[in-house]
């Protein structure tokens, strides 16, 4: 069983992205202007997802190597490597029918990277045609909605096993 659900990974994730934002503010730089930038929700959504990740593993006494924003050939980048697991990682889902190709690629090029596993985890997918699509290219095994119970546990259940 999982240490977290996905509700408290969104409240972890609110409470930092607020947190993230005052704390910008403090900064000698801040001139004023918005305490929001372009990719700062993406990436405080990686931080808590990598954290989480890190205490489940901690707890199970799983000792493993992290590495972010690997290269996999290209333009192409994953988010985050756990061991030999990349996880890409987003908070809002797809935004085009050409992010499904996108991840088929990177799929491919993880693969030849000598990567095990290749997943997909998003806070949510709102639209139907991307969620079945991803899936449909990734597998039900790889893809994991965070808008729905219990996947936080099967992502780590998953994980787990790529690791093995």
């Amino acid at each position: 069983m999982a240490n977290f659900s996905e509700e408290q990974i969104r409240d972890l994730f609110k409470k930092n992205l607020g947190r993230a934002k005052k704390l910008l503010t403090k900064l000698p730089i801040f001139c004023g202007e918005k305490d929001d930038f372009s990719g700062l929700h993406g990436w405080v959504f990686e931080k808590t997802i990598q954290y989480c990740i890190r205490e489940e593993l901690k707890t199970k006494g799983i000792r493993t190597n992290f590495q972010e924003e690997i290269n996999l050939g290209g333009r192409s980048r994953v988010d985050l490597v756990v061991g030999k697991t990349a996880i890409e990682i987003k908070l809002r889902g797809l935004f085009s029918s050409n992010s499904i190709e996108k991840y088929r690629n990177c799929k491919t090029l993880a693969k030849k990277q000598g990567y095990n596993c290749y997943i997909y985890l998003t806070l949510g997918e709102s639209y139907r045609p991307y969620r079945e699509g991803i899936i449909n290219v990734l597998g039900k095994e790889n893809t994991f909605f965070l808008d729905e119970a219990g996947e936080w546990t099967r992502f780590i259940d998953q994980l787990i096993y790529s690791l093995k």
